[in-house]
């Protein structure tokens, strides 16, 4: 029988297993077993990850055939969106109202921009989703979930209120230690 295995942190196998006795790590026996016996391992990275993979255990890196996967166009994007709300909605037993979707998009365009759709939007979702399950999620909500997961305050974000100088350099100063 034929196994797949899967990871979205390859990373962390390099880690994982790793204690003050001994420095085996769950890659180092997945390269044995797959010199024993070959089977699939799709692992999901960047081309930063995929770099620093390469670094650090160059062997194991080089069991991966590179796929690139490209970000969808922003239509699909969207409509994998609503997908995944449906899911994350049946999975947790919350509901999203409308409104909440653009504004995420917006939050996670103007503070993920180094990431791609619809992974950002998504991973804020279902973090969202399990942080109020059996709830209606809201923009009051998400807003809140936003702040509390990148620190950065709301108003930040208020066009209606314009940032004075030193407004920003007080809230600075209140966190830099």
């Amino acid at each position: 029988r034929r196994h797949i295995l899967y990871t979205d942190n390859v990373l962390a196998l390099l880690s994982a297993g790793v204690s003050s006795s001994s420095q085996l790590n769950v890659a180092n026996v997945l390269k044995s077993e797959y010199e024993r016996q070959p089977f699939t391992l799709i692992g999901e990275m960047s081309p930063t990850a995929f770099a620093n993979l390469q670094e650090r255990d160059r062997a194991f890196a080089d069991l991966f055939t590179i796929v690139r996967i490209w970000p969808p166009e922003r239509r699909r994007a969207d409509r994998m969106l609503i997908r995944l709300l449906r899911q994350l909605e049946g999975k947790h037993g919350c509901a999203f109202v409308p409104e909440v979707l653009p504004f995420v998009l917006d939050r996670t365009d103007l503070y993920a921009r180094h990431e791609h759709l619809p992974g950002k939007a998504g991973n804020f979702c279902t973090q969202l989703a399990a942080a109020h399950s059996e709830q209606s999620i809201g923009v009051k909500e998400a807003a809140l979930h936003f702040q509390r997961t990148s620190g950065l305050n709301e108003s930040l974000f208020d066009e209606k209120k314009p940032l004075r100088a030193q407004q920003v350099r007080d809230a600075l100063q209140a966190k830099v230690i």
